[in-house]
């Protein structure tokens, strides 16, 4: 029999990974959709904006007995050494995961949703005689990735 504690551990655990999920659609939602972008951003960037929310509940609803089981025997001392593999498995992921956060953070490489949705809708081509020079506007090369998807 696995204690509530486990159980209330792991439910808010999940619960808080899957409002990152949750909260990354709703930002782009509020951000973009007043200039009509956001439903352009989430078909082209499906991985994230669909694919993560609906099969990421599934793997939390999945994983969540055996990680409540996990954590109760591992917590609770039912495992030798548990309590001390749970703190150190948990500070090697949080960790791992400053880590990431710090690399993506400070690279160079900016995203697109970084954009103010005001400057993509305001986005103009560039005509020019070297083709190298021309460059169609944000707005139209939507236009064409969705017309190319279908």
């Amino acid at each position: 029999m696995t204690r509530p504690e486990s159980k209330w551990i792991v439910t808010i655990l999940f619960l808080g990974l899957y409002a990152a999920f949750a909260l990354e659609l709703a930002t782009l939602i509020l951000e973009f959709n007043p200039h009509r972008l956001a439903i352009p951003f989430a078909t082209i960037y499906a991985h994230n904006f669909l694919f993560f929310p609906i099969i990421g509940l599934l793997a939390l609803i999945a994983f969540w007995r055996p990680t409540v089981m996990i954590v109760d025997a591992m917590a609770f001392n039912k495992v030798k050494y548990g309590q001390l593999a749970l703190a150190l498995t948990t500070a090697i992921v949080v960790a791992l995961s400053m880590i990431m956060a710090n690399a993506f953070s400070s690279s160079s490489v900016r995203s697109l949703f970084e954009i103010a949705p005001a400057t993509l809708e305001a986005d103009r081509p560039v005509e020019a005689a070297d083709p190298t020079q021309r460059r169609a506007a944000f707005q139209e090369i939507l236009i064409k990735l969705k017309v190319n998807a279908n």
